[in-house]
């Protein structure tokens, strides 16, 4: 018996020794089935409860401001929360309405800042102000995509952030984000928000605003 031979046969000696020890007869079996999930218990949220009340209230509980308002009254409002931070210099993200609250800043002298040439223009602004892809009623996030019309900054360079949130953004939960094919679209890049940046030390001591903004705002559209 060459060398070769007897290596070959040594080696199909051990698997038979392993297969047997193991009580494997060779053949692959079937996985078995996994239990059908009960998403009744699993759910948290559905269709029918008032989306846009639980919204609100987790997305307060998370540490948001949530400004109220009706289709006619969410630029005003905007407005309003950028007197309010004394905000100069705002990157606007591409959103449905959007172009006539460009026109709407301006007009109050608030300068736009570029946001599809990277990065290093959205460090200079005061504040960033987005759409949404959805709301998630269950734990108060924000789903922001990004694309070739959304720079994936915008939500989270700028020390505060102001999102546009309306009635039909919201979904029950988590679970029903990745079934909303169409309002994720084309996106290169999803990020979930809840409540402002934070992290903590060693020590537990919570700092606000190290890694992103230090202030959510959201427009809560209540008849859109």
């Amino acid at each position: 018996m060459t060398g070769r031979t007897a290596e070959a046969s040594d080696r199909t000696a051990f698997m038979a020794r392993v297969s047997r020890a193991l009580r494997h007869s060779g053949e692959l079996l079937s996985p078995p089935r996994p239990l059908e999930s009960d998403l009744s218990i699993a759910r948290l949220a559905t269709h029918s409860d008032n989306l846009l009340s639980m919204f609100a209230d987790k997305a307060t509980t998370a540490g948001m401001s949530v400004h109220k308002a009706t289709s006619s009254e969410a630029i005003g409002v905007t407005l309003s929360i950028l007197a309010s931070v004394a905000a100069r210099r705002v990157a606007l993200s591409a959103g449905q309405g959007f172009a006539e609250m460009a026109a709407a800043f301006q007009s109050h002298g608030i300068e736009l800042v570029q946001t599809q040439t990277g990065f290093e223009p959205l460090f200079t602004a005061d504040t960033g102000v987005t759409d949404v892809q959805a709301a998630i009623a269950e734990t108060g996030s924000l789903v922001c995509g990004s694309g070739l019309d959304r720079s994936r900054g915008t939500s989270l360079v700028p020390p505060i952030h102001i999102a546009i949130v309306r009635r039909s953004d919201i979904i029950p939960d988590l679970l029903d984000l990745f079934s909303r094919q169409s309002a994720l679209g084309q996106s290169s890049n999803i990020v979930l928000i809840t409540g402002p940046s934070k992290t903590a030390d060693i020590e537990g001591i919570l700092i606000t605003g190290v890694h992103g903004p230090r202030q959510v705002h959201i427009v809560l559209v209540e008849d859109a």
